[in-house]
């Protein structure tokens, strides 16, 4: 007997079809249409931007609309497992991470796996949002050497690691507040506060070599490890400060004070101010007010000038000329003999005057005369 055919249904058939769409994949796992409605992927994410030293870098955060913090670093036994992209040997890595629960700031020092070299380094962080939290340290377990001290919306924190292995850690919470303004000041090797304590610490082969800021998921940019950084949210403005310089005089004698103003400088809340005094293009003297005092040690024409950098790295620069004269022609005029009185002749005077006064006077002589010639007159009379 052979078996009865089953007959499908188109009715049937749509049923089914209709049932896999609205069940979605199986295993839960993220469709295309999730990863479009998350955070992470929403064209209005939070912009951040990163200045130091007058230069502005704007940065796109990495994003996993699907994924925590916690799971992109991946912590695991005194190392972040799951960074490797965005590790390097020797390397200090900077990155703005967006994710399920907001934006975070994270730090990786070294690399893990085959990466021979340790290292030590100590970070203070100025204006962390006060809503925001360290949710990771790494390391974090009993008998951990790092140090983490955190106050109120600031942290010191002291790294050290062995070689093969990473360290760092994660302050999320950066969009809890819309004033943005956090100050990382690095130290690296010598600076750092365990250099030459710490046993992967003290010579060449445990030195951190770079300090790099991720300005998104493929590009990095090298920061100077000697200064901090500034971070806020918002892009790097394109307006340029307008730079003004003006002087006390224009011109002095050497070892003469000369005061010289930038303030009329458009305002800004983070200006830095870089002065070049001898006129060779270079900034001789840095400073965060807009006036200045300077001494020139030559006579000569300086073309000086002031260049005006603003918190988003934008700069505008300005120049005057001062004439410099030595200082023993404008003070000791007189030394030639040309004037050295005022030009009114009285010191030939006085010259003549003092030498007169060694011996006697014409006058004098002439009496004794007068009077020796009466007295023979009155001899040849008796």
């Amino acid at each position: 007997m052979k078996p009865a055919r089953v007959r499908s249904s188109p009715v049937l058939l749509a049923l089914l079809v209709a049932a896999v769409v609205l069940a979605g994949p199986v295993g839960g796992q993220p469709t295309a249409a999730d990863h479009s409605s998350s955070p992470a992927q929403d064209d209005n994410q939070t912009e951040f931007a990163v200045t130091q030293g007058g230069e502005c870098h704007q940065v796109e955060p990495i994003g996993r609309a699907w994924e925590s913090v916690e799971s992109f670093y991946g912590y695991e036994t005194r190392s972040s497992r799951t960074t490797t992209d965005f590790q390097d040997n020797q390397v200090s890595n900077l990155l703005i991470f967006h994710g399920t629960e907001g934006y975070s700031l994270v730090v990786l020092h070294d690399e893990y796996g085959d990466a021979p070299g340790g290292g030590t380094a100590t970070m203070e962080f100025v204006g962390l949002p006060e809503s925001g939290e360290w949710v990771i340290e790494d390391d974090n377990h009993e008998d951990r050497d790092d140090v983490f001290l955190h106050r109120d919306t600031r942290s010191k924190i002291d790294w050290k690691w062995i070689e093969n292995r990473t360290d760092g850690g994660v302050f999320r919470g950066l969009d809890t507040t819309d004033d943005l303004d956090l100050t990382v000041t690095p130290r690296f090797n010598e600076r750092a506060d365990a250099w030459g304590e710490w046993d992967w610490s003290g010579d060449q082969a445990n030195r951190t070599e770079a300090w790099r800021l991720y300005t998104d998921r493929s590009s990095t940019v090298e920061l100077d490890m000697n200064r901090s950084i500034t971070i806020t949210k918002g892009a790097c403005d394109t307006a340029a400060p307008s730079a003004a310089l003006a002087a006390s005089s224009t011109s002095v004698a050497t070892g003469e004070s000369i005061t010289l103003d930038a303030g009329e400088t458009a305002d800004d809340t983070d200006v830095e101010y870089q002065w070049d005094l001898d006129g060779d293009g270079e900034a001789d003297r840095t400073s965060d007010t807009a006036s200045i005092t300077h001494e020139f040690e030559s006579p000569g024409e300086y073309r000086i000038g002031v260049l005006v950098s603003d918190s988003n790295g934008n700069t505008n620069s300005s120049r005057l000329n001062v004439t410099v004269t030595d200082e023993a022609t404008t003070t000791s005029s007189g030394s030639d003999g040309i004037g050295g009185d005022g030009g009114d002749g009285d010191s030939t005077t006085e010259a003549t005057t003092t030498t007169s006064s060694e011996g006697p006077g014409l006058g004098v002589l002439a009496g004794i005369a007068a009077l020796l010639s009466a007295a023979l007159l009155l001899r040849r009379r008796i």
